[in-house]
């Protein structure tokens, strides 16, 4: 991806990495943040690398003139704001298509893109209660109670499935040209992962991590010359 221009106006933790693995496939990202916006400072040092780094704040006017600059010489913009904001300040998929009418648009939310919920802020533990995840991984860990994943599982998998995206549109827009807009969400991803079913024989696999003690592995009672395991039928969806 050398070459192409990525504008990252996000934080926390979906749309970094979605910035990230654009990054990590030698696309020049740039995040844009402002002053006095909240942050997580081992999640910026963990989905930074690679990228600069600038101050704008697109409410003041002659910032947002700059950021419009910006964003008529990069191939790539991605936002994770709460939903409609940035159209209420003329930086919506529409207005940059006119601006740039190449440009990929990435929007990344918590509950899609309809529905009750559409128009909500949300993040990772809200996207894994209100889909069940949590219940799955509570009966999973054998815990009485639902439980959160032992990692970002909604804010993970949302960055790379939104960085794959915008390859996909790069490859299309190459061949075809216009602009594209590529809507990702927590709460879709997790859906997703229920979708694939679940694994129902890897108790004994060696090294496996112990739910309820996360810094210890499991090993297997008698030594094994193969390990076999199958996917269940069963989903939730």
């Amino acid at each position: 991806m050398s070459g192409v221009r990525v504008l990252d106006l996000t934080r926390i933790l979906a749309g970094p990495t979605a910035a990230l693995s654009l990054a990590e496939h030698g696309a020049d990202v740039l995040l844009v943040t402002a002053p006095g916006l909240p942050q997580v400072a081992p999640l910026v040092r963990d989905t930074s690398h690679g990228k600069r780094s600038t101050y704008l704040d697109y409410k003041k006017p002659d910032e947002a003139a700059r950021l419009r600059e910006l964003v008529s010489g990069s191939d790539v913009f991605v936002e994770g704001y709460r939903p409609h904001r940035m159209a209420a300040r003329g930086f919506g998929p529409e207005d940059r298509a006119q601006l740039r009418p190449d440009l990929v648009y990435v929007t990344v939310n918590c509950f899609g893109f309809g529905g009750p919920f559409g128009d909500r802020a949300g993040w990772d533990q809200v996207a894994q209660a209100v889909t069940g995840c949590c219940d799955l991984q509570g009966t999973a860990a054998n815990a009485g109670r639902p439980q959160l994943t032992p990692v970002y599982l909604c804010d993970f998998l949302t960055g790379f499935l939104g960085g794959y995206g915008v390859m996909l549109a790069l490859t299309r827009r190459a061949r075809e040209g216009r602009s594209y807009h590529v809507q990702v969400s927590l709460a879709q991803s997790a859906m997703l992962v229920q979708r694939q079913g679940l694994l129902d024989d890897f108790a004994d696999t060696p090294g496996r991590l112990d739910p309820r003690n996360p810094s210890a592995t499991r090993r297997p009672a008698t030594p094994r010359s193969t390990a076999t395991s199958k996917a269940s039928a069963r989903s939730s969806g």
